[in-house]
């Protein structure tokens, strides 16, 4: 059952719309990074980056050269798996 409620909340997040304002655009960090540039480290990247991203069992979230390592499964199969 929570898998299926993992997986509604998923489709949930995909069909709120994106919210478009001048504090989500935030073009004066954009001008501050540059071209090229990283918006890792930048204090607004670090305020959304736990609530704007709905992280899943359906996607493997070890490094490309640890997940063969453990097994990993193309994303069809975890979905077959969590809906058995």
């Amino acid at each position: 059952m929570a898998d299926r409620q993992e997986l509604r909340g998923i489709i949930r997040r995909r069909l709120t719309p994106i919210e478009i304002t001048e504090d989500s655009i935030d073009i004066e960090s954009i001008k501050a990074v540059g071209i090229g540039g990283t918006y890792l480290m930048r204090p607004e990247t670090l305020k959304y980056c736990r609530t704007e991203f709905f992280l899943n069992d359906l996607f493997s979230k070890l490094d490309y050269n640890t997940r063969p390592r453990e097994g990993s499964k193309r994303v069809e199969v975890c979905a077959a798996d969590l809906l058995s």
